[in-house]
């Protein structure tokens, strides 16, 4: 009450002209102006510091153009940071990560680029860079090992087993080793054949086949093993020995043979079934069949009856161009999540493993999911993998491809370089290991005592009430509930569900108008009480009544990468406890909201530029957008504060009534406050 008091100014001039012109004694008016005086410095305090919350914020010059009073949300990537090689020995998972091991083709390539650089374009002379300086990296100070030498099997068995124990240490099941037939002759890399010979080197593989010829440019790096007339027929029984190896990987008995797209499609289905009768003659089951799809919808394979399943060599093909959407310009890799609305079993013979990539800046074919690649994003990109295939397969499938151990030329490579340093690695196993991507060593429990936390929810759909309590029950700290509706009937099932079924500290209902949907509740019940809270998160019960499935899934989707899970919060919590200046963080835009979401029109500009001035001052938006699609999300208190302190409730019309700008307005302002703060904001994605 106070609080509200001392904001409006008029009311308190108005009541200190009162005290001083009453009429009343001397005495009682010292007592009074005593009393007065002690609350309006109790008042100044809380207004300057409430409880943890400095509200005297020095803003971030870099996010505001103060001489054209615009406020930018552009949230780009920090300076990454070198990461030194982190030990995950420790932890066990039950997910199969492959790691996609290509032969080293380029070497030759690259020593032409030495003789004449001339002829090769600048991103090829930093390819060459890159890959050196990764070399250098993997040889351990190991000065010894000559990468180029024809003979000294020594040194390819000193490289390919330090990558395998790093490769272990990491996490990584095994090897998905690439091997060229073409001819009458299989074509095996040196260090891939060193491996395969030396039984002792402990590691899972299995082998992916390419028809294609590649001797001819690297004779110096190629085993050549030359076979009959009836080749490739008999390819299978060449390999017996590697299929019959303990370290391959089979599914049940079954060896897994991956086939990278064969180029002669018309002859393909009599040659694998050759392969399978083969695989009986020489003692086995059969084989475990999975193609690659990364070129085409897999529903288009005429020929899907011959194989077992699918493995994605980029998780790029499902991209649909209407939703295609760059975001922001760094953004595209969450374009990826358009993928996902396909079904996971594509039809009723074939099953498809997903796989995930890496990508940098010397990318020479810019890959349509990771726009920009980074560490974090990598692990975004496998915790969402990685949720669905738990989700989707069992124990003894739970296999992920990850394109690629080595894949230096295209700049997808898990290896060590000299700027991400084990970046790539450490997020990798991070998301395999299901651990914080900033403090791998945090749990709920380290958090502060003091921080208390605050879960607002809006429940208009009173029928949402048990989704609602249950996944607020998964907070693992103490938490109070703000709960908002729009009648007493429906104040009524709330309030009986909770005291059966709640663990919240302490809750509150309140009723309030219908109007200003899931916004103005929010800012009405939070406006006296949010800064007694460190963090709050804001959620409603969303519907989309004219498409309830769509509306289902997009719900879904918030709610499990807010409050999903005790590790879903832990990781938010932690993210907000481990970086001060982090102020906001909220799904990443639902991938079928987002073509809608980006829509921007006349008024709806004039309407968030409204908002701008009247919350922050003389500022207007900048030329970028982004902000909380679904109007969920969890805050800093101290990062949206302004927006508490001003009265909307005139400038909202009732819903389905009037112009509704005001109300996108609102859900899109938080970010520009965020920033106006010197706070910056992080998207979450880990399920969908």
């Amino acid at each position: 009450m106070f609080y509200s008091l001392f904001k409006n100014e008029s009311k308190f001039i108005y009541i200190t002209i009162y005290i001083f012109n009453n009429k009343e004694s001397t005495k009682f008016k010292s007592i009074f102006f005593f009393i007065y005086i002690t609350i309006l410095f109790t008042i100044y305090y809380k207004c300057l510091n409430f409880g943890d919350i400095s509200f005297i914020q020095k803003r971030n010059e870099n996010n505001i153009n103060i001489d054209n009073n615009i406020i930018e949300i552009d949230n780009e990537l920090k300076e990454i940071e070198y990461e030194e090689n982190l030990n995950f020995s420790e932890y066990t998972t039950n997910i199969k990560v492959i790691a996609l091991y290509l032969p080293n083709i380029y070497l030759s390539k690259f020593s032409k680029i030495m003789q004449n650089e001339s002829k090769f374009s600048p991103i090829h002379k930093d390819v060459k860079r890159y890959y050196q300086q990764s070399l250098e990296l993997n040889e351990f100070n190991n000065k010894n090992i000559n990468l180029d030498s024809n003979n000294n099997i020594t040194n390819f068995y000193n490289l390919i087993s330090k990558q395998i124990d790093l490769a272990k240490n990491h996490g990584i099941y095994g090897f998905a080793f690439c091997i060229h037939f073409y001819s009458s002759k299989i074509i095996i890399d040196k260090y891939i054949y060193t491996f395969l010979e030396n039984n002792n080197i402990d590691f899972n593989y299995l082998f992916i086949l390419r028809h294609r010829n590649i001797y001819y440019r690297n004779e110096k790096l190629f085993i050549l093993k030359k076979f009959n007339k009836n080749f490739p027929n008999s390819l299978i029984s060449e390999m017996k020995s590697y299929l019959n190896d303990k370290r391959y990987i089979k599914m049940g008995t079954k060896p897994i043979i991956c086939i990278d797209i064969l180029k002669k499609r018309k002859k393909l289905e009599k040659l694998i079934l050759s392969w399978r009768k083969e695989a009986k003659n020489i003692g086995l089951k059969d084989l475990f069949i999975i193609t690659s799809v990364k070129q085409k919808n897999l529903l288009d394979y005429e020929l899907n009856n011959i194989y077992d399943a699918g493995y994605e060599y980029l998780p790029n093909f499902w991209l649909k161009t209407n939703l295609k959407v760059n975001f922001l310009k760094n953004y595209t890799f969450f374009a990826g999540l358009i993928y996902n609305d396909m079904n996971f079993k594509n039809n009723k013979n074939l099953y498809l493993y997903r796989g995930s990539t890496l990508s940098n800046d010397i990318k020479i074919r810019r890959s349509e999911i990771l726009g920009e690649y980074s560490p974090e994003l990598f692990y975004i990109m496998n915790k969402m993998i990685i949720n669905k295939t738990l989700n989707n397969c069992s124990d003894s499938n739970k296999f992920i491809f990850v394109n690629s151990w080595n894949n230096y030329f295209d700049g997808a490579y898990l290896e060590p370089d000299y700027r991400f340093g084990f970046g790539g690695l450490n997020a990798l196993s991070k998301s395999i290991f299901n651990l914080n991507f900033k403090n791998m060593t945090y749990h709920y429990s380290n958090l502060e005592n003091s921080a208390k936390i605050a879960i607002q929810a809006h429940i208009f759909h009173v029928d949402l009430v048990e989704d609602i309590i249950k996944i607020t029950n998964n907070i693992p700290v103490k938490f109070d509930l703000y709960i908002t509706t729009n009648n007493l009937y429906k104040r009524r099932i709330i309030k009986e569900y909770m005291k059966k079924n709640s663990k919240a500290n302490k809750y509150e209902i309140k009723i309030v108008k219908n109007k200003g949907r899931d916004i103005l509740p929010l800012l009405i019940q939070m406006r006296n009480v949010f800064y007694k809270y460190k963090f709050f998160c804001h959620i409603h019960s969303k519907k989309t009544l004219q498409n309830p499935n769509y509306g289902y899934k997009w719900r879904l989707y918030l709610y499990k990468n807010l409050l999903g899970s005790k590790e879903t919060i832990s990781e938010i919590l932690s993210d907000f406890e481990s970086d001060a200046k982090l102020g906001f963080i909220f799904p990443e835009t639902f991938y079928q909201a987002k073509e809608s979401a980006l829509k921007l029109d006349k008024p709806l500009v004039n309407s968030i530029n409204y908002l701008i001035k009247k919350i922050l001052g003389e500022f207007k938006m900048g030329n970028q957008l982004d902000f909380p699609a679904g109007d969920m999300f969890w805050a800093r208190s101290k990062a949206v504060y302004q927006i508490f302190q001003i009265n909307l409730e005139n400038d909202i019309f009732l819903e389905g009534k009037g112009p509704q700008t005001i109300l996108f307005a609102i859900e899109r302002i938080w970010l520009y406050i965020v920033k106006y703060n010197g706070y910056y904001y992080k998207k979450k994605c880990g399920y969908f």
